[in-house]
């Protein structure tokens, strides 16, 4: 999907991702990712990678790690510069995987529309 803003940039690019088990046919997980133009800096696109879920009986078999290395190497064609990942504050295992691939910890805001 592509926006235009006052008809100048192209905004946003998004893109569900998914893991399936060819054997069985079953959803294994999920997430979505949307790129978008950073006008600041060097003007590489951001990338922002949320809605992550991993079924129960598919996890700690390296269905996460697969996703987020198809979703990093999509990023990469694309010259993003960096990935943002938006996870729930109770989400601690999560947050436990998330750090042992490579990602920060950092502090954000939300507002309810």
């Amino acid at each position: 999907m592509t926006i235009r803003l006052l008809n100048k940039y192209q905004i946003f690019k998004a893109e569900p991702f998914t893991a399936e088990d060819a054997q069985r046919g079953r959803l294994c997980g999920s997430l979505m990712a949307v790129i978008f133009e950073d006008f600041c800096g060097d003007l590489r696109p951001i990338m922002v990678i949320e809605n992550v879920v991993s079924g129960r009986r598919f996890r700690r078999q390296g269905v996460g790690r697969a996703m987020f290395a198809a979703i990093e190497d999509w990023g990469r064609e694309r010259q993003v510069k960096y990935a943002i990942l938006c996870s729930g504050l109770k989400r601690k295992q999560a947050h436990s995987f998330y750090e042992a691939i490579g990602y920060s910890e950092i502090k954000g805001f939300k507002k309810y529309l």
